[in-house]
């Protein structure tokens, strides 16, 4: 098109391009309509009239006026990235990731086109080839905040942990993000455990939300996490003169005086969060296991008896009574509670795991630990301590025959099941420690060494395993640093024992105190710590 062959059409078009820059959409389309009844074949008012519907939020549209751009001139890039970008607004991501990756092939530089094909990946959860993508729009345009979060985001999805936490904080305070995106940046650094940044975030953030229950809760969570727990408690109480809901609030709260060796008011805010929410697990559990972590069974089980009167999911309080009751020493009262709780998710592993230990102090021939054993794993074959405690029961059975003539059998076995246990989840230590412990017995003491130490890489304080490896020092003649590691233990032992029996004596002087005034039978008598699954005691109270 040359010059002014055309002058009242380029006048249209150059009058509604003006208009549109200035941001009077309105005007813009006027202008562009009478372009195009002066140029109906030209791809690019087409595709203008495509940018004007799309500000206007005519999205159909725009669409449909990009498509035309593109049926009247197939190599338009500005025209198919602009269909991409609308295609992956409208959710539409693969016809968005097939337009978009046709403009980077053929604009290789155009750091947009990257940026909105990672976010269609993203979206249409191609998180692997996402990531790639992203990082190359960020080599164009370095500054681009929206595509370092997506990437972070994708870089988490992808267990690119690191990354992602690099990136994120890269993002902390970040002026081009709106308050939206910074709290998501805050409580992305919450999920990846950096507790530290996400509670300087997340301080930053609610700053400018005053009020926001939630995002007080997530605050407190990080400055617990963080061991600010001065802080922590400080949010929680300021949060909770205002909050309607104060459950939540007050579980959390529970949970940072515990953390804070606070038992006596960890038990008081437990207390609280079920008065506030009577149909709620969570902090009967979490009551319920402060107590029995002090050995007060009794308190333990009244308060998750007086739970299965109230909660709406009664599955988590029976597994969690039929494991204070077996840890209290009524194994027979725990297995019917836990039988009970199998039958009602079949394929759940929590209620097995603790059906089996109760079997096991019950069942001294290990018969009926090892039906059930068998049926969990039938059931939740993907459960790493259902295999740990198959394993487990069949080297107990059968450690009497090892190096036995055709023992060979039962050994590989064993092994495997440890091995599979490890496989699906390599942090958890006693996997490593019965392997270690069984290969000692067998004479293998540097295949027992590789797995004590990996035992100690996962918990650092695991005892057991310190004190085996100390006796694989002095079977391989170093009896000096073996005998360095069991009296390292037997100290660490000493100390913990007295600490459990002070906290345990101030539990009980509290409780007494509280009888005149409270009925024992109420509310007030509740219990602690809630449980994973896996059967361990949890981080904290559920939010959600």
């Amino acid at each position: 098109m040359t010059g002014r062959a055309r002058p009242v059409e380029d006048d249209a078009f150059r009058l509604g391009i003006e208009a549109f820059e200035r941001g009077d959409a309105s005007l813009a389309l006027q202008y562009f309509l009478k372009a195009e009844r002066l140029r109906p074949q030209d791809a690019r008012v087409a595709n203008a009239l495509g940018n004007t519907w799309f500000s206007l939020t005519h999205l159909s549209k725009a669409q449909g006026e990009y498509a035309r751009a593109l049926r009247l001139d197939p190599k338009l890039e500005a025209a198919r990235k602009n269909l991409g970008i609308l295609e992956y607004r409208r959710g539409q991501w693969g016809e968005a990731t097939r337009n978009l990756a046709i403009v980077t092939r053929q604009s290789a530089q155009d750091a947009v086109a990257w940026r909105f094909l990672g976010f269609s990946l993203q979206a249409a959860g191609k998180s692997s080839h996402a990531v790639e993508v992203l990082r190359r729009s960020l080599q164009l345009d370095p500054q681009d905040a929206q595509t370092r979060l997506a990437l972070a985001e994708v870089e988490a999805q992808t267990s690119s942990r690191d990354a992602a936490i690099a990136d994120y904080r890269s993002l902390l305070r970040s002026s081009a993000l709106d308050l939206s995106n910074q709290r998501k940046v805050g409580l992305a650094l919450l999920s990846l455990n950096d507790s530290q940044d996400a509670a300087d975030q997340l301080a930053f953030v609610s700053q400018h939300s005053p009020g926001d229950a939630d995002l007080e809760l997530a605050l407190a969570q990080a400055q617990a996490g963080a061991q600010q727990f001065d802080k922590a408690r400080q949010t929680l109480q300021t949060a909770l003169q205002n909050a309607k809901d104060k459950s939540r609030l007050e579980a959390l709260l529970g949970w940072v005086e515990q953390q804070d060796h606070h038992p006596t008011e960890a038990a008081e805010a437990y207390r609280d969060a079920i008065l506030a929410d009577p149909k709620w697990s969570a902090p009967y559990l979490e009551l319920s296991w402060l107590y029995t972590e002090h050995r007060h069974f009794v308190e333990a089980e009244k308060t998750l008896r007086e739970a299965l009167r109230f909660v709406d999911d009664s599955y988590p309080v029976k597994v969690q009574l039929g494991t204070v009751l077996a840890m209290g020493g009524h194994e027979k009262d725990a297995v019917p509670v836990l039988e009970d709780a199998v039958a009602a998710q079949p394929h759940n592993p929590l209620a097995y795991t603790t059906l089996i230990i109760a079997e096991t102090l019950l069942d001294s021939s290990y018969a009926r630990p090892v039906a059930t054993a068998q049926k969990a794993l039938q059931n939740c074959s993907d459960d790493y301590l259902v295999h740990y405690l198959y394993a487990g029961l069949l080297l107990r059975e059968h450690r009497s025959e090892f190096r036995e003539l055709g023992s060979e059998k039962m050994e590989e076995r064993i092994k495997s099941e440890l091995v599979k246990s490890i496989q699906l989840n390599p942090h958890f230590p006693h996997s490593h420690y019965d392997l270690a412990r069984m290969e000692f017995d067998l004479g293998d003491f540097a295949g027992a060494k590789q797995e004590a130490l990996a035992a100690l890489d996962a918990d650092k304080d695991f005892s057991s395993a310190r004190y085996l490896l100390g006796r694989i020092y002095i079977k391989e003649g170093h009896r000096k640093e073996g005998m360095a590691e069991m009296a390292a233990v037997d100290k660490a032992h000493r100390d913990e024992i007295q600490r459990i029996e002070a906290v345990g004596q101030s539990l009980l002087a509290s409780q007494a105190a509280r009888a005149g005034s409270h009925d024992p039978g109420s509310s007030a008598s509740a219990v602690a710590v809630s449980r994973t699954e896996g059967s361990e005691p949890s981080k904290g109270p559920q939010t959600e």
